[in-house]
């Protein structure tokens, strides 16, 4: 039965709606979704989470080793630490799409209706070990392509002061390669797509960002600013606290710089929650690509308004708010 609070993704909608979607579509299936994020990644959001803490901790101690002896070097815990954090992001960032993409699949396919956690869990089960074989196989061709791509670059042009025009020039290539797959684990979940088909998303992602990068670009801009702040707020007791012990420092010459460099309990425990706040908070981008996925679907291929035309026979005022939207649209 459809819910008639229903949101619909499958439609094209301009760069301003696609933000205040995200928001709304959380705030009405915040308790669901959130239960199946928590249990799902949330077990690899809070190892990160400890992981930042002890990595960050880690690096204070040795930076201020460094600043006392003179002496440049980092511990092996320190580098523990940082490959830990990293692998845990990886895999804390992977569960937390799979589950919102599922959550979004099933809630297409109820309109709406209630999604047990069980079923949720049900999908991303099945698609972890692909999905995690897809990211580590786009991570390694990526990896690939922009080494062998600034290698080439360097044995052309990598003499005097084009060496630092060339890094720039490959910094913004690679930028723009990387807003054109903002959408590809979206079209690995919602396409049901195998990894044998890596080439063809590749392919598919540029197809549909093709004529909206920066459409794209400024969505993933906004949300990844608007999360930033509201982390930020979050970190305030923390970055005064931690303000407080410098300004002491300074206000005795140097003398107390220790007590900036090492973590109270309180600013571990604080940093920690604040970062798996933020993980959280990352729902939000998520669901806008999402959006804007569907978004580019529908302006490519009207797929959502040929399910329309099917189930209703009548696409005058789906026509109507396509058209809105295309003029609305800024980017």
């Amino acid at each position: 039965m459809e819910n008639n609070q229903y949101i619909e993704f499958k439609q094209v909608r301009n760069f301003g709606d696609k933000i205040t979607v995200s928001f709304e579509f959380l705030r009405k299936n915040f308790l669901p979704l959130m239960k199946a994020v928590l249990y799902i990644a949330g077990p690899f959001g809070v190892m990160t989470s400890a992981a930042y803490v002890l990595f960050m901790g880690d690096y204070m101690e040795n930076l201020s080793s460094i600043l006392q002896s003179g002496e440049e070097g980092y511990s092996v815990s320190f580098l523990t630490y940082f490959v830990i954090y990293i692998s845990c992001f990886v895999l804390a960032m992977m569960l937390l799409s799979l589950t919102t993409m599922e959550y979004v699949n099933l809630y297409i396919e109820t309109k709406g209706g209630i999604i047990p956690f069980g079923d949720v869990w049900e999908r991303v089960s099945k698609r972890v070990v692909p999905s995690l074989l897809i990211s580590v196989l786009l991570g390694l061709l990526l990896i690939s392509f922009f080494g062998f791509f600034t290698i080439g670059m360097f044995l052309v042009f990598g003499e005097g002061g084009m060496v630092i025009f060339m890094i720039f020039l490959s910094s913004l290539f690679m930028y723009y390669v990387m807003i054109n797959l903002a959408v590809f684990f979206n079209i690995f979940i919602h396409e049901n797509r195998s990894v044998g088909e890596i080439g063809a998303i590749i392919r598919r992602c540029f197809f549909l960002v093709k004529e909206k990068w920066w459409s794209t670009f400024g969505l993933l801009f906004i949300m990844s600013l608007i999360i930033f702040a509201i982390t930020t707020i979050i970190q305030l007791p923390l970055m005064i606290t931690k303000l407080s012990d410098l300004f002491s420092s300074v206000a005795d010459g140097g003398q107390s710089m220790e007590a900036f460099y090492k973590q109270s309990l309180f600013e571990m425990i604080y940093s920690g929650i604040t970062q798996f706040a933020g993980f959280l908070l990352y729902v939000l981008l998520i669901l806008s690509i999402t959006f804007q996925y569907f978004n580019l679907v529908e302006r490519k291929e009207s797929s959502g308004l040929m399910e329309q035309i099917e189930s209703i026979g009548s696409t005058t005022e789906e026509s109507k708010s396509v058209a809105d939207a295309d003029k609305d649209e800024d980017y």
